[in-house]
C-alpha cells in the first residue's frame, strides 16, 4: 500500500521516486559504537528480517544481504561481532542468549528512523537513483503467506 501511494503521488505531481531499504535505514540511525551493525526486525513466525552493515569513512557498507531466518541464524552473526539494533532486538533477546544481547535497550528510536529514510532518499535522488514508476514493485524477502480462515 505504501509504495502504491508513493507512486501515485509521484506520478500525479511528476516527481522522481526512489526506494530505501528499511534495514539500511535502521543501521543508518543506529548510535551503536560498533564497527558491525546487525539491523533486525521481527518477521513473526519465529523468524527475523536482518542485514549486516560495516562502518567505513564513507558511511555504511552492506556486508550481509537482506535475509530472513530463525534466531539461531543470527547467533552466527553475533558470534562474528555484529551488534544487533532495531525493533527486533527484544524478540531476539527472548529467543537466544548472547553477550551482545545483555543490555536493557539497543537505543532504537522510531522517530530517528524517519530522518534516516529522508536522509538516504535525498542522497539517492541527488545521485540520480530513481525508480521507474511503471515498473517498480516491492522487494519482498518472503512472499506473504495467506492465512486459512477459521470457521
Amino acid at each position: 500500500v505504501g509504495l502504491a501511494v508513493a507512486k501515485g503521488i509521484c506520478w500525479a505531481l511528476r516527481l522522481p521516486l526512489t526506494g530505501v531499504s528499511s534495514l539500511l535505514a535502521l543501521a543508518e540511525c543506529s548510535a551503536l559504537d560498533s564497527e558491525q551493525i546487525l539491523a533486525v526486525k521481527d518477521a513473526k513466525r519465529d523468524e527475523f528480517y536482518y542485514a549486516g552493515f560495516g562502518r567505513s569513512e564513507g558511511g555504511l557498507i552492506q556486508t550481509v544481504t537482506d535475509s530472513i531466518g530463525p534466531a539461531e541464524m543470527l547467533r552466527e552473526l553475533l558470534d562474528r561481532g555484529f551488534k544487533p539494533f532495531g525493533p527486533g532486538f527484544f524478540a531476539l533477546k527472548e529467543r537466544i542468549s548472547h553477550e551482545l544481547l545483555d543490555r536493557d535497550s539497543d537505543g532504537y528510536d522510531r522517530d530517528r528512523l524517519g530522518g534516516a529514510v529522508a536522509f538516504l532518499g535525498y542522497g539517492y535522488l541527488r545521485a540520480g537513483k530513481v525508480l521507474d514508476l511503471a515498473e517498480s514493485a516491492p522487494n519482498y524477502i518472503r512472499v506473504p503467506k495467506p492465512r486459512e480462515w477459521k470457521s
